[in-house]
């Protein structure tokens, strides 16, 4: 409706894009995205990833000046300059160390997801396993109870959950996943008072921060957010003190690193 949406109604007509007159769309879909250098209120240069929405996809790569207008006008940049035309949604970055995957954006967030090896021992390993069966079978009945067969054990259980809290407090996961510290640290007695049930949801829970293609842990069992580890960073990648784009070859055994901060 007139007067509400943050996306005019047609971008290729700007007799159409006052909102307050004809309305807009909540939210444009994007398509990929683009490195933008920029300047900031007090003139000083910053670097931004910006998407670009499928409505303008044809003339924006048609055309460097509508890209520049879009840009201008839409994104609020001032004097802007693309660096990267295409950065393409699923591109693996390293940033300050920590791999992950582009997957979107809210607001002037990106969102990833984690592209790093969770790595266990043998110990742990069966553990997890024999948590994610049980888990799997209890979605069928709530009610279902551990038994003798499922050979799960509350020392091993603790142990499992111990390793995650090391994990995060001593390896690479602790530059994206470190805000989980303290929720896995101080709820560490409220999780060993849960029922065993309960104990192998969490950990099954704690795990999804850990995989690759991370989602979001629910931790309300032991008193944590409902949706903790979710991986994003503002757009602005200027405080980044390092963040590379990783292009790789099929194999794997070849890879070029583009430097988001001197490209």
């Amino acid at each position: 409706k007139k007067g509400k949406g943050q996306v005019p109604v047609k971008g290729s007509d700007e007799r159409l894009w006052d909102i307050e007159k004809y309305g807009g769309y909540n939210k444009a879909k994007g398509t990929y995205f683009m490195l933008v250098e920029s300047e900031d209120k007090k003139g000083n240069k910053i670097r931004t990833i910006e998407f670009v929405p499928l409505y303008l996809k044809k003339q924006i790569e048609q055309e460097e000046a509508e890209a520049i207008r879009y840009l201008e006008k839409q994104q609020g940049l001032k004097n802007p300059k693309i660096l990267l035309k295409e950065i393409k949604i699923d591109s693996l970055f390293k940033v300050d160390g920590f791999y992950m995957w582009l997957s979107g954006r809210t607001g002037k967030q990106l969102i990833f997801k984690g592209a790093n090896q969770l790595i266990l021992s043998k110990q742990d390993t069966i553990t997890l396993k024999r948590v994610l069966k049980f888990v799997q079978r209890r979605k069928d009945n709530k009610n279902l109870k551990i038994v003798e067969q499922d050979k799960l054990l509350q020392d091993d259980l603790r142990d499992l959950y111990d390793t995650f809290v090391d994990k995060i407090q001593h390896t690479i996961y602790h530059v994206r996943l470190g805000a989980q510290e303290k929720t896995l640290v101080g709820k560490r007695d409220v999780f060993l008072e849960l029922s065993i049930e309960e104990q192998c949801i969490v950990l099954s829970e704690i795990l999804h921060m850990f995989q690759c293609q991370s989602g979001a842990a629910d931790l309300k069992l032991i008193g944590g957010p409902g949706s903790a580890g979710t991986l994003k960073i503002g757009n602005n990648i200027s405080a980044c003190k390092q963040i590379l784009i990783i292009n790789q070859s099929p194999t794997g055994i070849y890879e070029q690193e583009i430097d988001l901060k001197t490209l």
